[in-house]
């Protein structure tokens, strides 16, 4: 099971994966906490040696599937995952709107 948390900075996303956390550890599970803006970050300078907002629009599509890749990756090894940072979504015409 994957988690998403998003939000804008300094609004408790943290804090609330710590106590996820906590949760899960006092259950005896394992919670694995993936940082999505700093992995596409390092995504972004590996493939394009350039941080994931200078990037074209084809470009941060391309590693947002690359991500959700990496994240399938992840789950398994990792059946409990949390992923936070800032996401983005299709509106109803398509289209990929930051949140």
């Amino acid at each position: 099971m994957t988690f998403s948390i998003y939000g804008v900075s300094r609004s408790g996303k943290d804090y609330l994966i710590q106590k996820l956390k906590e949760f899960f550890e006092a259950k005896g599970l394992s919670l694995l906490h993936i940082t999505g803006s700093t992995t596409l970050n390092e995504m972004a300078e590996s493939r394009y040696s350039k941080r994931f907002k200078f990037l074209t629009d084809d470009e941060k599509n391309s590693l947002r599937i690359a991500f959700i890749e990496y994240i399938h990756k992840a789950e398994e090894a990792n059946p409990f995952i949390v992923v936070d940072g800032h996401c983005a979504f299709y509106d109803t015409k398509g289209k990929l709107v930051s949140v």
